[in-house]
């Protein structure tokens, strides 16, 4: 079906953009920008509300949880240092 294939295609680029500004713009700004994508994607334009939430939540609390509970060193934003 051609709806699948465009769908399996953002999703792709959407990966490839996510490994591209990893380490560029920090993992956080990189994970939010990669989830909001995704989550148009399967919830649609009308739920960037809620979106918008989930990837900043999501990406702020794996961020802490990695840093400063595992001590595991992630890509950082270039103009912030959490």
């Amino acid at each position: 079906n051609n709806e699948t294939r465009k769908f399996i295609a953002y999703i792709s680029l959407a990966c490839i953009l996510y490994g591209l500004t990893f380490n560029h713009i920090g993992y956080v700004l990189s994970t939010i920008l990669f989830l909001e994508i995704i989550l148009t994607l399967f919830n649609g334009k009308k739920n960037w509300k809620v979106n918008t939430i989930v990837s900043v939540c999501f990406s702020s609390f794996i961020y802490i949880v990695f840093t400063k509970l595992l001590g595991i060193t992630l890509p950082v934003m270039p103009f912030i240092n959490f």
